[in-house]
């Protein structure tokens, strides 16, 4: 029997709202322009035109056109603007972005908005990751050592205290 091998991945959901049959939408991207059309018929039960992207290996820039779909006005475009979507990074499957010491490290991050990093970029963020560890593993020697000392002091306590009953008891055996 072959073993099994769980595959993650991610994908972004992407949520068009508001397109009414006096509009249509379309929509493209700066990677291979290709073109997705949106009407009034597309709207799901929940109230949106929903689709996934889960080829979010570089980021995208999304173009969207929106356009009449009135008589006498059809296909007249009403507004455009863009859409800038993140990329999956793959550096949060590091087994250093798994540890909680780093969940506030940009490179940890699951979605990044950067298609290059430089190398500069990268001894930064090895550094930051390496800072957040040291400050970890200083923060769990610190707490490893206040629970020694907390045992220690109840101990010291007391074994001092049974030795100043034990003192007076033996003063007053003595009287």
């Amino acid at each position: 029997m072959d073993p099994v091998i769980e595959v993650y991945g991610y994908a972004l959901k992407l949520k068009l709202t508001n397109v009414t049959n006096n509009i249509y939408v379309v929509i493209t991207n700066d990677l291979d322009d290709s073109a997705k059309t949106f009407h009034d018929t597309d709207i799901g039960q929940d109230g949106f035109i929903t689709w996934f992207e889960s080829e979010n290996n570089l980021m995208r820039t999304y173009s969207v056109k929106v356009y009449s779909n009135h008589e006498g006005c059809t296909s007249e475009l009403y507004r455009e603007f863009t859409v800038e979507l993140p990329k999956f990074n793959p550096c949060v499957q590091y087994i250093e972005c798994q540890k909680d010491f780093a969940k506030d490290i940009e490179m940890c991050q699951p979605f990044i908005f950067s298609n290059k990093k430089t190398n500069d970029e990268i001894r930064e963020y090895k550094k930051q990751i390496k800072e957040a560890y040291e400050k970890y593993e200083k923060s769990e020697a610190k707490k490893n050592e206040e629970k020694a000392n907390e045992d220690n002091v109840t101990y010291d306590n007391v074994v001092d205290k049974a030795t100043i009953m034990f003192q007076l008891l033996s003063l007053v055996v003595q009287y």
